[in-house]
């Protein structure tokens, strides 16, 4: 049955009411990394113990594949001749529409609630999780009328079957009708990440513990699918084993004192599990680092929560629910370069976790492997053929006045006029002979000009533009490689390069401060590239010793926890002090005046 063009108008007209009277903000609870939470149709699923509720958002522009849902008190006068009652509307809606089957049975659908609504923002979170991946901001875009049909939609089923199928409107040849993005939740837990509903998927039940229900698609899953994910980076200054375990699973290896019939994690429990999570991995298995067993020099535990961009550390401020708790542990070992060889023993398997993911990360790239008994050795070897070691490097930028002298010319010059004034003494053909002699040599002088020596007069000048770009330049990159630093005494040792003794306790807390970026994962970011560095202006330093510089720059950061890669743009603007002594430039203070995230 077709929609009527009288059905459209009446419609039309309540989203023309909702287009004004609906005004407030909306705000995403999930972010996708591939465009489906943008997709013009959205449908959240989530099954419970007796149902499937789905909460639908049907674009205007689709509201005919949807029609059976549309209330007859939508439309003046009630429903159009000849539409059919509501219940066999969803009737019909439950075996074309959107299809839910529980083991093979078609569940009946009911509405629970239906009103014209504006669409979710989930764009913004979407644009930054896609940026964090590939550096840019090219991404998909929900349609530009934002006016939707949302409904609540539920399916009830009877006992807990193994299977659910969930199945979009399609049309021959079973393609679908409409793009539909979707997400599934089994109870509390994030099955999936936001996938297009593009054909029957099967979802396998998991009751016992939700976390391990499963789509038969392996395409459909979460960003961090296992309960139990280790890593391991190896970077310039610090190589470090991370490990990732849902509470339910840690507690398989380690008694973390919980009541098995408690239904949230409080407070306090959080603390007493990072506690006893930060013992029981600290002293699980030793690292090697070139074959030698290194000690850490710090070990730390925080829970997080996953979204569909990575996991973000949880504030610890309020309960948690122990089905999608999970706890991380970061330990670290300094190197003073990058190894040639990393290896760690991983220990831990069971019944319900027979195999662990591991990755390695390098400069190069993640790395992934397979974990299981047989297998339990996690290695990094250095293959890095192009790797430079970065390095702070005394800083020499020349401003001395230089004089460029034309010494051909000048010695061309004085032979011309000294036969000049032979051509005016002589006569005949000596004075012929001179005056040619004297021409070819001016003649000579002008072809020569362009040959010239430096000369450097005594003192240094007063750095220009252009020179000063070269001293904040060079500042930045020494900068960037001593915060590569994870300990405090090395970052200051690498300071002594470029910052004054004197100015040390000063300039570098200005640099933490001022140029630290902690990012969602609870990982500092490092300083890949500076770019755009542009010098305003350059002043004398009120005290006279130095010079002070006005600059704005931007950084690509980047930096990994969690096996996330997450980058950023941060644009400054910032005042340097810089003086110069025995032909080598010195930072003596530093205020970043400001410091913007590009979005």
């Amino acid at each position: 049955m077709k929609i009527s063009t009288w059905m459209y108008r009446q419609v039309w007209g309540l989203f023309g009411w909702l287009a004004v009277a609906m005004c407030g903000p909306a705000y995403a609870d999930l972010s996708p990394l591939n465009g489906a939470a943008v997709a013009p149709n959205i449908a959240e699923i989530r099954v419970l113990e007796d149902r499937v509720e789905v909460s639908l958002e049907v674009y205007v522009g689709n509201l005919e594949v949807f029609q059976d849902l549309l209330p007859d008190t939508w439309f003046k006068g009630g429903a159009a001749k000849g539409r059919p009652a509501e219940a066999e509307r969803l009737r019909l809606f439950a075996e074309t529409g959107l299809q839910v089957r529980a083991d093979g049975k078609l569940l009946e659908a009911s509405v629970v609630l239906a009103e014209p609504r504006r669409r979710i923002d989930r764009l913004a979170d979407f644009a930054r999780s896609a940026g964090q991946l590939t550096g840019t901001q090219i991404v998909p875009k929900p349609p530009e009328d934002d006016r939707v049909f949302y409904v609540d939609l539920v399916y009830p089923f009877d006992g807990q079957p193994a299977e659910l199928e969930f199945s979009p409107p399609v049309q021959p040849p079973e393609t679908p009708q409409v793009s539909i993005g979707f997400v599934v939740f089994h109870g509390s837990v994030h099955v999936m990440d936001f996938r297009y509903l593009s054909g029957p998927e099967t979802l396998r039940l998991d009751w016992s513990d939700p976390w391990y229900s499963r789509f038969t698609n392996r395409n459909l899953k979460r960003h961090h699918d296992s309960g139990l994910l280790t890593f391991l980076y190896v970077e310039p200054r610090d190589v470090r084993h991370e490990t990732l375990i849902r509470v339910r699973d840690l507690q398989d290896f380690v008694d973390l004192g919980l009541d098995p019939e408690a239904q949230l994690l409080t407070v306090e429990d959080q603390a007493r599990i990072t506690e006893t999570a930060r013992a029981f991995f600290a002293d699980l298995s030793p690292l090697e680092v070139d074959g030698s067993v290194i000690a850490p020099t710090e070990t730390r535990a925080e829970f997080l929560s996953i979204t569909t961009s990575g996991v973000r550390v949880s504030v610890g401020e309020e309960d948690l629910d122990p089905a999608t708790a999970l706890v991380g542990v970061i330990i670290s070992y300094p190197v003073t370069t990058l190894p040639q060889n990393v290896s760690i023993r991983w220990p831990l398997f069971n019944e319900r976790i027979p195999r662990v993911p591991a990755t390695t990360f390098d400069p190069a790239g993640p790395f992934l492997t397979l974990l299981d008994p047989e297998a339990q050795q996690i290695e990094w070897i250095n293959y890095l053929t192009q790797w430079e070691e970065p390095v702070v490097r005394p800083l020499e930028v020349n401003t001395a006045t230089v004089l460029n002298v034309p010494w051909l010319t000048g010695i061309l010059v004085a032979i011309g006029i000294v036969a000049l004034l032979l051509a005016l003494r002589g006569v005949g053909r000596a004075r012929s002979g001179a005056a040619a002699g004297a021409g070819a040599a001016f003649l000579g002088a002008i072809l020569a000009y362009p040959i010239t020596t430096s000369i450097e007069l005594p003192g240094q000048g007063a750095p220009d533009i252009e020179s000063a770009h070269r001293v904040v330049a060079g500042l930045l990159d020494n900068i960037s490689t001593a915060m590569l630093e994870t300990e405090e005494a090395q970052f200051e040792a690498a300071l002594d390069a470029f910052v004054a003794a004197e100015n040390v306790d000063a300039v570098g807390p200005e640099i933490r401060r001022g140029l630290t970026v902690s990012l969602p994962s609870g990982a500092r970011a490092r300083i890949e590239e500076i770019t755009d560095l542009t010098v305003e202006v350059v002043t004398e330093a009120a005290n006279g010793a130095g010079h002070q510089v006005l600059a704005s720059w931007s950084a690509q950061v980047s930096g990994g926890h969690w096996g996330h890669l997450h980058r950023r743009t941060i644009t400054y603007r910032g005042l340097a002090d810089v003086f110069q002594n025995d032909g080598t430039w010195y930072l003596s203070g530093l205020t970043i005046l400001g410091a913007q995230e590009d979005i």
